[in-house]
């Protein structure tokens, strides 16, 4: 899946839609139906919301967080070394 969404400003098209996107692939990954850990700057991968309030966080809210391009809360096969992913866990937080 495309992220260079990530970078544009939250006020722009590709951005709008690459959250749509986001949201929806989050969505079919997420155990609980209609809801997604929300990746938002305030939140920081620590509360599971509404796929509604995820997106009006991502759009009009704290926005992602930057860097979190490797979605393993939201259904991305974990790609990086063990030791990194509990840096991550960390630095983000592992409460939902």
């Amino acid at each position: 899946m495309d992220k260079s969404w990530m970078r544009k400003p939250r006020s722009s098209r590709e951005y709008i839609r690459g959250v749509m996107a986001f949201v929806k692939f989050a969505s079919q990954h997420s155990r609980q139906k209609g809801h997604i850990v929300c990746p938002c700057k305030s939140c920081s991968l620590g509360k599971t919301l509404p796929n509604e309030v995820v997106f009006a966080h991502l759009t009009s809210g704290a926005g992602i967080i930057e860097g979190y391009t490797e979605w393993i809360m939201h259904g991305n096969q974990l790609s990086l070394p063990l030791i990194a992913m509990q840096y991550l866990m960390l630095q983000y937080g592992s409460r939902r």
